[in-house]
């Protein structure tokens, strides 16, 4: 398996779900030494850089504070001085955090005989010190080693300030938020449903729909929005609405996303033809392919709908789904992701 493929991930940790449930082995940092010193001269110049390991697990962007590599490109640092840094992860992931042209010390209390590394991984939610002196010139890269998340905007450009040096560095477009598609398509006894997603940076445009039957009674609905992604919490929409449920005409939208406490997401939308809709969500996950989920919506033109169901998933790309819907009573099939 590639280890560096999210979705290759993911398929290798269900085909033996047992083995996830295995404490992970803890980081030799502290068991490393150096056979010799490796301090550097205490008369040079010394400044902290504290970077904060960020991101979003469920869609494509990690960052640095907050700011992928098309937010904020550069660190500047100038030769001769010894730069100690804080990195700290704020997410539920490891970052392997490499760093071109240089060897750094792991502040790992060994004093003068810390080991000399040029990458260090950063567990969940905790922090490693790194200290190096800046001996070299010109332009080196600085990114986490799992490579979609340095493809995602978790990566700087480790720049010497020099009289010369242009404002920005001349970077691989392939790294300026990246393209990425995605699609999910529910065909149930009773109903279809299907999303599509192009995401670039902080930025999606999604196409959403449903198409419900019974007996001669059919009724669809689809929006095609432009979404913003500010932070886990919160997204903004705005886009148009085509419909053929009865007493509803096509409209404007706008809104937004917002997670509440519990991870549980809610929605709030305004139209064009005054009408308003809320709506709140949660996935619980009872076993280890097997989740429960409860959506309630609101709509002042269409009033209250719920569903409630269960989303077995056979493997990355498949899942089985039963549901109760308020509208349309039981309904289940297959998901099919791609």
């Amino acid at each position: 398996a590639n280890i560096y493929d999210m979705d290759e991930m993911m398929e290798v940790a269900l085909i033996d779900g047992d083995t996830t449930h295995l404490p992970r082995p803890l980081t030799p940092y502290s068991l490393l030494e150096s056979p010799k010193s490796t301090a550097i001269n205490p008369k040079l110049p010394r400044r902290e850089i504290k970077l904060r390991l960020t991101g979003d697990m469920k869609r494509y962007i990690w960052s640095f504070n907050g700011k992928t590599l098309s937010e904020e490109s550069t660190i500047l640092i100038k030769k001769g001085e010894v730069l100690q840094m804080r990195l700290i992860n704020d997410s539920m992931m490891h970052h392997p955090i490499h760093l071109h042209g240089h060897f750094f010390r792991v502040l790992n209390g060994k004093g003068d005989k810390a080991p000399l590394k040029h990458t260090v991984d950063v567990h969940p939610m905790g922090t490693r010190i790194i200290e190096f002196e800046a001996d070299q010139e010109k332009d080196w890269f600085f990114h986490c080693h799992i490579l979609y998340h340095m493809d995602a905007g978790m990566s700087r450009v480790i720049r010497y300030e020099s009289p010369d040096m242009t404002d920005e560095p001349n970077l691989d477009p392939a790294l300026i938020n990246p393209l990425y598609f995605m699609g999910e398509v529910a065909a149930l006894s009773m109903s279809t449903e299907f999303k599509l997603k192009l995401m670039t940076g902080r930025n999606d445009l999604i196409l959403e729909g449903f198409s419900a039957y019974e007996d001669d009674d059919n009724e669809y609905e689809i929006d095609l929005t432009w979404q913003h992604y500010f932070n886990q919490d919160f997204t903004s929409f705005i886009g148009y609405r085509q419909t053929d449920i009865e007493d509803t005409r096509d409209r404007g939208i706008a809104g937004f996303y917002y997670r509440l406490p519990l991870m549980v997401n809610s929605m709030l939308s305004f139209d064009t033809e005054g009408d308003a809709r809320f709506g709140l969500e949660k996935d619980f996950q009872l076993f280890d392919r097997l989740s429960l989920f409860i959506d309630a919506e609101y709509d002042t033109n269409t009033f209250f709908e719920n569903t409630v169901g269960l989303n077995y998933m056979l493997n990355r790309d498949f899942s089985l789904i039963l549901q109760y819907d308020s509208e349309s009573a039981i309904d289940g099939g297959i998901v099919i992701r791609f």
